[in-house]
């Protein structure tokens, strides 16, 4: 996915406020009173990658992905694991091109 500099923010939040809202739906099962809302932590890593390392980059976290965040999300350890691509249209630069969000549960 990409996404540009000052949206970042935005998409991290719509984000978290999804999956919160996807949680919520398991436990909707219970009366109201009963009901608990689901909270969910992000921890954000934002990675700096060398023009013209974007291909490799995204071979390794592909391998992340499908070696190592797939057996954290089987055992129960995360969540969601979501890769950003961050790209700025105006402004300053950043110290950062791609943003890398694991969802946890509280």
């Amino acid at each position: 996915m990409v996404i540009y500099g000052r949206s970042v923010v935005v998409v991290l939040a719509a984000s978290l406020v999804c999956c919160t809202a996807l949680r919520a739906q398991e436990v909707s099962t219970k009366p109201a009173e009963e009901q608990e809302i689901p909270v969910l932590f992000a921890y954000v890593e934002f990675m700096q990658v060398p023009e013209g390392g974007d291909e490799l980059y995204l071979k390794v976290e592909e391998l992340w992905r499908n070696k190592v965040h797939a057996v954290r999300q089987a055992a129960g350890l995360v969540n969601q694991w979501v890769l950003f691509k961050v790209e700025r249209s105006e402004g300053p630069t950043t110290d950062y091109n791609y943003a890398v969000v694991h969802l946890f549960d509280s």
